[in-house]
């Protein structure tokens, strides 16, 4: 708010995808909505986690709750989610999450289907792809958001698994171990090769608004409030100056921005650019330092700068050595002595490595600038949350020669009639509003406070104020009284059970592999090339191909113009493909990409059109028992084979189709990184996954497995086939596996 922002993000219970944040109680939800829409600002609640069934339940209250309290919109990832509260809550605002993965325009006209207001972007479009979508999403009367400052993660938001299946900590459900900023080796380099500089696009406001951005949104949860203030107070500079026609002259904003937090800044992925250049140990020359050390003395504590900007009291340098040794100082005292040169008293460690002359350095400390901060942000301090209290409708009416009558409608759903005596003729002061909300009106402490008024009063009525006090006493306890009707909670369907034929799926690399997949009994086999470009100007020939023979479409890329002309059934890895596959007459699977975890999410793809759903990779036994029993699409599991974990538009130079091996440091955890030709960069498990049996106990619910053999070799491919048919033969028979 003292920053300048118009909107702010808020995370209630556990369904926010910050889950180690300190989100807003529930219960206080209300009193924090109406300061923020006191000060003009919107509410927008997060509820947007994957959720699996026995959730929905405890999620569809909290979502009554925060639309009871009147936030502005809720921002969900969780396809089942949504539709239940298009279902129950129709007129709550919906804006789809980042964590959805929308990055064509195609994607945006399925949502505005769905009743999206605004979609949020994915971190990785260049500005070209986010005006697209921008022009789809203005046809559609749809907002567009889009991140301008913060964290990113390697791979896109939405389609990571690595955290959930390497630690357990689900990034999905807002427990991400951020393995990607993990030391990596993949037998060239050592070090965290997978972690991305921060996203700082200060400089490209004029570019994105007119583009037709409806909303920045600067990443805040999780940061100090130091941090959330300059950040948005450098980015309402740049909107105002854009406002005015005018250039902002960002770098001392820039200094700021740098000040508060230390990782490198990178505007990689809106320039196209997505090579090293956007990762942490990129070859990307780091900025301009604030100053160099020209002199130093450890044991007298003095040092010589040199810079063009004023160096004082309170600012703290940090410092990166040639072997990557860290260190920094705390500036005491500081004069100035020509050409840029500053004489200054310093705190740093009496003993430490040698700092070299004409050393850069960075301001990462200016205590004058906090201070600045903090009084700003304490003219904007939240007040303390009033006790909890019911809203009641009062209504009085008042005849002359006729008894009073008081009657009161709680929020909750009590009622109450009270009558008092005859009204009187005033002899002075008659009944009025302000007397009524004086006496009848002065709840405080009863648990109930006045909401709206109705008044029928006759021009002269009387009633003294202490009979008016003693009716709203008899009033209160009669209300007291009656019982809260519970409110209507929404339940889980009763759950049930369909036989489906069982299918086994395997996923092929070539169409050699294909052929050799089904030969030895896959009954469906899933093309997943790499090389194979569905891009191109012209549809690619796949030359002989055979019954059983499914397309599986990326879920991290745009839309195949050729899915008719190539005339195969579609694994659909987004929205945008699934209903363009529908179109093309052609029947469709939701993959893995559009993250079923729920029943709810399962009955949404299929009336979008799917045949059958695979279920998040995060799910498992129990997960999987209850959302199988009570959807009517057949259910598909990823079995065995090598899983994708991470769909990421980093560049590693590798050719399409090349794979390296990628060994985490201190987990020793073995993975590959791939190229696809789609021009996203694939990071699977190096070693082979095997849940074969465990899934026997709910092959009866699913309707089959799929084995992720593509990354396989050929043999061990055709033999992953031949056990699982075992496994499933077994099962079916009632035999242990």
């Amino acid at each position: 708010m003292a920053g300048g922002a118009d909107a702010v993000y808020l995370g209630v219970g556990r369904f926010s995808a910050r889950a180690r944040a300190q989100n807003f109680e529930l219960e206080l939800l209300a009193h924090y909505v109406d300061y923020l829409h006191t000060h003009r600002l919107r509410c927008y609640v997060t509820l947007n986690t994957l959720l699996r069934d026995l959730e929905l339940p405890a999620a569809v209250a909290t979502t009554a709750a925060v639309a009871k309290a009147g936030a502005d919109a809720v921002i969900l990832q969780d396809l089942g989610l949504w539709r239940l509260i298009r279902r129950e809550f129709p007129d709550l605002e919906i804006h789809a999450s980042t964590q959805m993965t929308v990055h064509t325009p195609e994607q945006i006209d399925v949502l505005a289907d769905l009743g999206a207001r605004r979609i949020i972007l994915a971190r990785e479009l260049s500005l070209a792809e986010l005006e697209q979508c921008v022009q789809t999403a203005r046809l559609r009367n749809v907002e567009v958001e889009c991140f301008v400052h913060g964290a990113l993660c390697y791979a896109f938001s939405g389609q990571c698994s690595i955290s959930a299946l390497a630690t357990g900590r689900s990034a999905n459900r807002g427990a991400c171990e951020q393995c990607c900023r993990f030391d990596f080796d993949d037998g060239h380099r050592r070090g965290p090769l997978l972690s991305l500089s921060d996203l700082n696009l200060l400089d490209h406001i004029p570019q994105l608004a007119a583009a037709g951005v409806a909303c920045l949104k600067i990443e805040g949860r999780l940061k100090g409030p130091e941090y959330v203030y300059t950040v948005c107070r450098a980015y309402r500079a740049a909107l105002d100056a854009w406002q005015q026609g005018a250039a902002l002259d960002s770098a001392p904003w820039q200094r700021r921005l740098r000040e508060v937090f230390a990782r490198r800044f990178t505007t990689g992925p809106i320039n196209g650019e997505l090579g090293e250049g956007c990762r942490v140990m990129g070859s990307e020359s780091p900025a301009e330092p604030d100053a160099r050390l020209l002199r130093v003395s450890r044991s007298n504590g003095t040092a010589v700068l040199a810079s063009d900007q004023e160096i004082r009291a309170g600012q703290g340098f940090a410092y990166v050595l040639a072997d990557g040794a860290e260190g920094g100082f705390l500036i005491t005292h500081a004069r100035p002595d020509g050409d840029g040169r500053w004489h200054c008293a310093i705190r740093i460690a009496g003993r430490g490595p040698h700092l070299p002359e004409n050393l850069a350095l960075r301001r990462n400390i200016d205590q004058q600038h906090d201070a600045e901060s903090r009084r700003e942000m304490a003219r904007f301090a939240v007040p303390p949350p009033r006790p909890p209290a019911v809203g009641l409708e009062i209504a009085v009416v008042a005849r002359l020669g006729r008894a009073l009558v008081l009657r009161a409608r709680s929020a909750d759903g009590r009622s109450v009639v009270v009558h008092g005596p005859a009204v009187e003729r005033a002899r002075e002061q008659p009944l009025d509003e302000h007397l009524l909300h004086t006496t009848v009106g002065a709840l405080g402490g009863s648990g109930f406070r006045p909401g709206g008024w109705t008044l029928e009063l006759d021009p002269d009525a009387f009633v003294p104020a202490s009979i008016l006090k003693a009716l709203r006493r008899e009033l209160v306890a009669n209300l007291l009284a009656q019982p809260i009707a519970a409110p209507p909670q929404w339940r889980l369907p009763d759950s049930g059970q369909l036989a489906w034929p069982p299918l086994l799926v395997a996923v092929a690399a070539d169409l050699a592999m294909a052929h050799r997949l089904r030969a030895a009994g896959a009954h469906q086999v899933w093309l997943d090339d790499p090389d194979l470009d569905l891009w191109r100007e012209h549809p690619p020939q796949l030359g002989s191909t055979f019954p059983g023979l499914w397309l599986r479409h990326p879920a991290t890329a745009p839309v195949s113009p050729h899915l008719k002309a190539i005339g195969l059934p579609v694994a659909a890895g987004h929205l945008g493909v699934l209903r363009a596959a529908v179109e093309a007459g052609l029947d469709v699977v939701a993959d893995l990409g559009l993250n079923v975890a729920n029943h709810a999410a399962a009955d949404a793809v299929a009336e979008l059109g799917a045949t059958a759903a695979v279920v998040s990779l995060e799910s498992h036994g129990e997960h999987i028992l209850d959302l199988t029993a009570r959807t009517r699409i057949p259910c598909l599991a990823v079995a065995a084979g090598r899983r994708l974990l991470m769909s990421s538009r980093q560049d590693h130079g590798l050719p399409a189709g090349q794979r390296r091996r990628l060994t985490a440091v201190q987990s020793r955890l073995p993975y590959s990184i791939e190229r696809h030709v789609a021009g996203v960069t694939l990071i699977r498990e190096a070693g082979d996954f095997d849940d074969l049996r465990s899934f026997a106990a709910v092959l009866p619910n699913l309707a089959g497995v799929v084995l992720e053999t593509g990354a396989l070799p050929g043999d061990r491919a055709v033999a992953l086939v031949g056990r699982a048919l075992e496994v499933m033969s077994a099962a079916s028979r009632g035999v242990d596996p």
